[in-house]
């Protein structure tokens, strides 16, 4: 009789993607705070030392399940364009866009994605971007460019050197978020985040 016994490295990769697939829809609905390790390994049907095998912590399987999220989302990317046939490449750059907002458009990946993120600086960066510009990223005042209302010709100093080279960069609302973040981060506070 032929058996077809897995090796140790199969069965140890399949109980780590059945943590991972029992995890996901429980963060999803409980974010990460409200999943037990008991509730995720009793889904997952293995023991709590398979998890701890696999993961350090709840935090180390919580990256695990982002990680296939976000490989998730560029595999379906990678798919959308490779059989669109497309040739010209601002339009495959145009579906990938297309594709990228499709899969963000997702309830599990928006919930996934929102527990990375600190609730306090989510909550006062959603508020923020609210009062400045109405969530038009396009917006310019007499000084003030984007979602967040950079000061260009105060701060460029210090931007051009992470990457934001002109003044127009900041019409994209991820850099002026990241810009908003980081100017932050460097000040210590920032008047208009104090609300």
């Amino acid at each position: 009789m032929n058996v077809n016994r897995r090796t140790q490295t199969e069965r140890s990769a399949a109980t780590r993607g059945q943590l991972i697939a029992a995890a996901t829809p429980l963060f999803t609905e409980h974010g990460f705070g409200g999943v037990a390790t008991e509730t995720i390994v009793k889904a997952a049907g293995v023991t709590r030392g398979a998890l701890y095998h696999q993961f350090a912590d709840k935090t180390e399987l919580f990256a695990a399940v982002v990680e296939e999220v976000e490989q998730g989302i560029t595999g379906h990317i990678a798919e959308v364009v490779a059989t669109s046939g497309l040739e010209d490449p601002m339009e495959a750059m145009k579906l990938g866009t297309e594709a990228w907002l499709d899969a963000c458009g997702d309830p599990e990946v928006q919930q996934i994605i929102r527990e990375v993120w600190p609730d306090d600086q989510e909550d006062k960066a959603i508020a923020i971007a609210w009062r400045e510009s109405n969530w038009v990223p396009t917006v310019r005042n007499y000084c003030c460019i984007g979602l967040f209302q950079i000061y260009w010709n105060v701060h460029k100093s210090w931007l051009i050197p992470l990457g934001v080279k002109s003044s127009d960069m900041l019409f994209d609302p991820r850099i002026n978020a990241t810009a908003a973040l980081a100017l932050y981060q460097r000040a210590g506070g920032w008047a208009p985040w104090n609300l």
